[in-house]
């Protein structure tokens, strides 16, 4: 009874990725992106000027810049990880929502952007469309280019790679091949606690629970 408790609760803090939250940040963008393009093709041209002043103009194109800038330096940092990446020691799987989320994505924003370019050469659709190929370069490159799995440094996870002393604990569940990995993060928040929820069908569980008793790691089964 204890343990069908414990198992519970370990499912209900730990089963809700954070990239989830980029899933409705992703949809709440395209709704704004359309509902902008609808609004610009109802509304005379002189009109949108008029509620789009110069200071408002700018404002935008800064922000947008920044968030421009920083996706694409999110590129070259994923880019220079991939290329200083030691050999995958044990090839892990994500869970299909995941993999979902890295390929459908980066899809849709690039056909957001085309359409906006095409339905009109207003500044701020342009720099939208930017951003969102910005987005969509980022998204790919993490989820089609970058490994999962475990080498002698570190976790590999969707563009970013956690050292072995940051992996704090891991859970495995025997039975059905999956193990959860308790880690200390700085992305996105700082000096966080994240957990990544894997698959292991293709490898033997004694080869892994040997490799994390080698680097320290604390294991327990649920």
């Amino acid at each position: 009874m204890r343990f069908r408790r414990r198992r519970k609760i370990y499912k209900k803090l730990y089963e809700s990725p954070r990239q989830v939250l980029f899933l409705f940040f992703a949809v709440g963008f395209s709704i704004t992106v359309l509902s902008f393009m609808f609004f610009s093709l109802l509304i005379p041209k002189d009109i949108m000027h008029d509620i789009m002043n110069d200071s408002i103009k700018k404002i935008f194109m800064i922000i947008t810049g920044m968030a421009i800038g920083l996706s694409v330096i999110d590129i070259f940092m994923v880019l220079i990880r991939k290329k200083n990446l030691d050999a995958v020691v044990f090839e892990l799987e994500t869970n299909d929502k995941y993999i979902g989320f890295y390929k459908i994505i980066p899809f849709i924003l690039l056909i957001l952007a085309v359409l906006s370019i095409a339905v009109s050469r207003n500044s701020y659709l342009l720099w939208l469309s930017i951003l969102m190929i910005s987005f969509a370069l980022s998204f790919a490159i993490r989820g089609l280019f970058f490994p999962v799995g475990l080498s002698e440094k570190g976790l590999m996870f969707f563009g970013e790679v956690y050292e072995i002393k940051d992996v704090l604990k891991c859970f495995i569940n025997t039975e059905n091949k999956k193990i959860m990995f308790v880690v200390w993060s700085t992305v996105f928040i700082p000096n966080s606690i994240k957990r990544i929820i894997l698959k292991f069908p293709d490898v033997p569980v004694d080869d892994l629970v040997a490799f994390l008793n080698k680097k320290e790691i604390d294991i327990e089964y649920i």
